[in-house]
């Protein structure tokens, strides 16, 4: 008889007073049920437990789920860091949705993350896209560990165009038609490859560093020490 495992992700509301916890209970990666607690309360488990035919339920797993939220669009003048999932040891689950995001599973301190972060330092691998209408566009190769979709930046807002004239001004596209792990960006401050690397490394420099938070082609796993 096959067994149904199903998930628990708990989406941990991030002001400095609140202390109520949304719980997400999962069936097939749909929501079964939804309930809230205290942060260090008890909670009650769902009722009726889920059924399926075929299958026999085993009982619940408990997941954290990473959230994120940027509080406005952010451009190159005007950085905007997001703000991700942090508990009070100082683990951190990012997300750049609500499909693409690290968890934690208490039962076996264990991480999965499914984002990457790619700090910027105008020494990357980048080259000429296009050109259209006074401005270029650019590729940025992130590297083999990363795939098509959508990303978070702190300099640039993030769009979903694969066309080239598509790309609004100052965006960083994750969607490469041709290749996973490159990213495509419209600067219109920068009309060379020279000047954008000039920029990245002057921001770089400047401590306000151009940080993208991608999807990882595979997800890693990593033990949580508590520390």
């Amino acid at each position: 008889m096959k067994k149904l495992l199903v998930g628990l992700c708990a989406m941990f509301m991030m002001s400095a007073s609140a202390t109520t916890v949304n719980l997400n209970w999962l069936v097939d990666g749909a929501t079964f049920a939804q309930t809230t607690c205290e942060t260090g309360g008890n909670f009650v488990l769902p009722n009726p437990n889920p059924t399926k035919y075929g299958y026999t339920f085993s009982g619940w797993i408990a997941l954290i789920k990473g959230t994120v939220d940027q509080n406005g669009t952010p451009s190159p003048t005007n950085p905007i860091e997001p703000v991700f999932y942090q508990d009070n040891n100082g683990m951190i689950l990012r997300a750049i949705n609500d499909s693409v995001a690290d968890t934690y599973s208490p039962s076996t301190g264990k991480i999965t993350r499914r984002v990457g972060i790619k700090v910027l330092k105008g020494t990357e691998n980048i080259s000429v896209r296009g050109n259209a209408s006074n401005h270029i566009y650019l590729f940025i190769d992130m590297g083999s560990n990363g795939k098509s979709g959508i990303v978070i930046c702190s300099h640039f807002s993030g769009g979903t165009s694969t066309s080239l004239d598509g790309i609004p001004s100052n965006t960083i596209s994750g969607f490469d038609p041709n290749q996973s792990g490159r990213f495509s960006l419209r600067f219109d401050d920068a009309n060379t490859v020279g000047e954008l690397k000039s920029w990245l490394a002057e921001q770089y420099a400047n401590g306000t560093p151009v940080t993208v938070y991608y999807p990882l082609a595979t997800p890693t796993e990593e033990v949580w020490n508590g520390q």
